[in-house]
């Protein structure tokens, strides 16, 4: 398996790069949290939920921490995981 390339912040969560392959990690509410996985470098297009004018949904802040072979999102309410 690759090893860890890159990590970026992006809104809401972080994106993790092992060579080729990026996954995409997004907390869309303070419960749900959105994987995405890119096998090439190309996410597809984003077909897998609805968007809705108004969902109830609040984007929650997260933290990204980084520490060398390992990085996690951290969110107040998702710290116990």
């Amino acid at each position: 398996m690759d090893t860890q390339t890159a990590v970026k912040d992006i809104p809401s969560g972080m994106e993790v790069t092992l060579g080729r392959v990026v996954l995409r990690v997004v907390a869309l509410s303070p419960g749900i949290v959105r994987f995405r996985y890119a096998p090439d470098s190309t996410f597809g297009p984003d077909e897998s939920f609805a968007v809705l004018k108004d969902s109830g949904f609040s984007t929650p802040e997260v933290k990204v921490i980084d520490k060398g072979p390992k990085s996690w999102l951290k969110r107040a309410s998702l710290a116990s995981w």
